[in-house]
């Protein structure tokens, strides 16, 4: 009836007219005739200049066009999308309201906190604290003393000396004692026995010995009359003399020694420092060290954490026998000194020596840990220096220190020494923080375990001891997830979402797109905003923000539109769906592949959906075969089932074209008056004059359908429809 309606002839204005020139954008194609089947009977029809061809851009997308889309993007514009498709998650909550809860929650935050505090606030839990690798060297005989030096101190003989005083300790007798002297001193020729300067400190390795008495065994065979010379006796078939000495002011012999150290820094998996670089290092003798910018600091202590003495960097550390022993820690005792007695004997540690350890602490911090100390647990002492510290302490044992040594007299004689003395040791100790990112990753973890105590203790208080109120509380924090179900209700969500759109979509203002145009958007939001005091320039802002966020759902081959489509329409409600439009799409495609875990944990009702959907298809194929074999390999998509019902309705279309024009021959009815094929309105060219072209050899996937009609003739929600 539309076709009737339209002139047999075209104005003569209309002919006039410059044939319509195609767009610059339209590529050109071969012109071709439009043949009108009549029956037996063919006719040609020219081609019309001023109808183009325009290639259809389909829903499958121009893979030519999308590339070229493609190399039009900067580089900056593809990283920009490939950044923006990463997702955050993050952890959802469930507020309760309720007091009694929250004041259980608030008390339980309050131990946790009051507990992170005790606990993390101690700076040494950061830190890696490393023992150094220390040694202490004994200076050896450039350090002994000179023979003038000895002779000024042997030469301070004291009461102990040529009396006639005797110590007895059991069965043992000791006396008279006579001092010794340096040999070749004026007074060595009285004594029968000498001492040279190097015999004043013996030293081996790391400990030291210093004689302070000896007691000399001389050793013959009786003579040819079975008798002994005089001052020898008769022991056991051997002539025996002992004569015992003291070496007169010893606790005046200096003592010298070096100590140094070597630390190597911990190196952990998130430290910055370089891993190659020099340990640090620093000797008691030397001006500076390894490390920091000052040298090593040595500082002498009491038992009471009293500074004694200090020695410099480069300042070679020496202590006399006295200022040892004035400095030294005894259990049971106060002070000591050589004349000092060793037990209830009454024997005087002269005589019998004893033993002195030497703590070397060495840091770097200013906090020294002093252990031979007054009190029981270790003592700690500050020094205020920029550089390593090394703070000293003694501790002397009150027992029997003793060495012995074999001398040969002539031929047949054996002289042994026996000497009671001071035993020196060292014992080296110590402690180099650095800081460890480790622990500090550590603790980090084991607060962020600790913060989750009151939540994880309120939830099974609120799941378990409530009564009612715990199954209220349940069925609110855990939701069942039922994949079948889920499926269900999103597809009719769909078609709520569909209908909405149906509500509000418009026409755009070239007529050529349906959907939802700014226009319609703007009309809603001016009515949601009626009673409000929002400006008009902010409406529009707003208006424009919805409007290219709904546009922003656009699949990549979708045709470009200025109205938001049905599609992206529901793909902007269904952002907070658990199940996504593709997800679903993809979930009911029979012809992708599942994997092996997903075909093994694939719900039942959604197998049972694979299958049936994949049994009907293999039917419609097996029936489609039959029907028409050449049109067999597009029978499993429902889009290509469409594609199918409009192919066929064109050719129905043409059968329909092909009966009235047999019909308008039968009555003697000219065929132009159908409007089928029009009237030529250029001499010697014949072309339709209806606005509906012949459907005789066309096709769907040439043409489209809502090129059939005007935008003025026909509303293009009829075709959505």
């Amino acid at each position: 009836e539309e076709s009737a309606e339209a002139p047999a002839e075209a104005p003569a204005e209309e002919s006039a007219e410059a044939p319509v020139e195609a767009p610059a954008d339209v590529p050109a194609v071969a012109v071709a005739d439009v043949v009108v089947e009549d029956g037996d009977r063919s006719k040609v029809l020219p081609h019309d200049p001023s109808v183009h061809a325009v290639p259809r851009k389909t829903h499958f997308g121009d893979e030519e066009l999308i590339e070229d889309d493609t190399e039009r993007k900067t580089f900056m514009q593809r990283m920009m999308d490939f950044g923006s498709s990463g997702v955050m998650y993050l952890p959802k909550s469930v507020d309760i309201a309720n007091k009694r809860v929250n004041v259980v929650y608030c008390i339980l935050e309050i131990i946790v906190l009051a507990l992170t505090i005790w606990y993390f606030v101690r700076p040494e839990q950061y830190s890696a604290s490393l023992t150094p690798d220390s040694q202490a060297i004994f200076c050896g005989s450039r350090c002994e003393p000179l023979p003038s030096m000895m002779d000024a101190m042997t030469d301070q003989a004291g009461s102990y000396c040529g009396g006639t005083v005797t110590y007895g300790s059991g069965a043992e007798m000791y006396g008279p004692f006579e001092c010794l002297h340096r040999c070749g001193h004026a007074n060595s020729s009285v004594a029968s026995y000498c001492i040279h300067p190097s015999q004043l400190l013996r030293i081996s390795g790391e400990e030291a010995f210093v004689p302070t008495s000896y007691r000399l065994s001389d050793m013959l065979p009786p003579n040819a009359s079975s008798a002994c010379d005089a001052g020898y006796t008769l022991q056991s078939a051997v002539c025996v003399k002992e004569q015992d000495y003291f070496v007169p002011a010893i606790e005046k012999l200096s003592v010298s020694f070096s100590h140094q150290f070597v630390v190597y820094p911990t190196y952990n998996s998130v430290s910055f420092q370089d891993r190659v670089s020099s340990p640090l290092k620093a000797h008691s003798g030397a001006y500076h060290s390894q490390g920091w910018d000052v040298g090593m600091l040595s500082v002498l202590f009491s038992p009471s954490g009293a500074e004694l003495k200090r020695f410099q960097p480069g300042e070679g550390i020496s202590l006399t026998i006295e200022e040892m022993l004035q400095a030294a820690y005894v259990e049971g005792a106060d002070s000591i000194s050589l004349d000092s007695t060793m037990d209830a004997s009454s024997l005087p540690i002269r005589l019998t020596g004893l033993a002195v350890t030497i703590d070397i602490w060495t840091t770097s911090s200013n906090t020294c840990e002093l252990h031979h100390t007054t009190e029981t647990d270790p003592k700690e002492v500050t020094v205020e220096w920029s550089g390593p510290i090394a703070c000293l302490s003694v501790h002397a044992d009150r027992r029997w220190a003793k060495e012995q040594e074999e001398q040969t007299m002539g031929t047949t004689g054996l002289r042994v020494v026996h000497m009671n003395g001071v035993h020196v040791k060292f014992r080296q100790m110590g402690s180099f923080y650095f800081f460890h990112e480790q622990n500090l990753l550590r603790n980090i973890t084991v607060v962020l375990l600790w913060v989750q105590f009151p939540v994880l203790i309120c939830y099974w208080f609120c799941m378990l001891v409530l009564g009612m109120l715990s199954s209220i509380y349940s069925a609110v924090l855990h939701q069942e997830v039922n994949v079948a179900e889920g499926l269900k209700g999103f597809s009719v969500r769909l078609l709520t979402y569909s209908s909405a759109f149906m509500n509000l979509r418009g026409k755009s203002l070239n007529m050529k797109s349906d959907g939802i145009t700014k226009k319609c958007v703007a009309e809603r939001l001016s009515k949601i905003c009626d009673n409000l005091e929002v400006e008009d320039s902010v409406l529009e802002h707003v208006g424009h923000v919805i409007f290219h966020s709904l546009k922003s759902f656009k699949k990549d081959n979708a045709p470009n539109t200025d109205v938001v489509t049905c599609q992206e329409f529901c793909a902007a409600c269904s952002t907070n769906e658990p199940v996504q439009l593709d997800t679903l799409v993809k979930i009911f495609d029979k012809d992708r592949k599942l994997g092996c875990l997903e075909s093994f944990f694939l719900d039942k009702t959604l197998g049972e959906v694979r299958r049936a959907a994949g049994a009907e298809g293999d039917s419609a194929e097996i029936e489609e075969a039959a029907d028409d074999s050449e049109e067999s390999h597009a029978a499993h998509s429902r889009v290509v089932q469409a594609y199918r019902d409009v192919q066929f309705m064109l050719k129905d279309l043409g059968r329909i074209e092909q009966l009235a024009l047999k019909t308008a021959q039968d009555l003697d009815v000219n065929p132009s008056t159908l409007g089928l094929i029009g009237t030529s309105n250029h001499p010697g060219v014949a072309a339709p004059a209806g606005s509906v072209l012949p459907k005789l050899k066309r096709s769907v996937s040439e043409d489209s359908v809502g090129d059939e009609a005007s935008a003025e003739k026909r509303d293009p929600r009829d075709i959505e429809r």
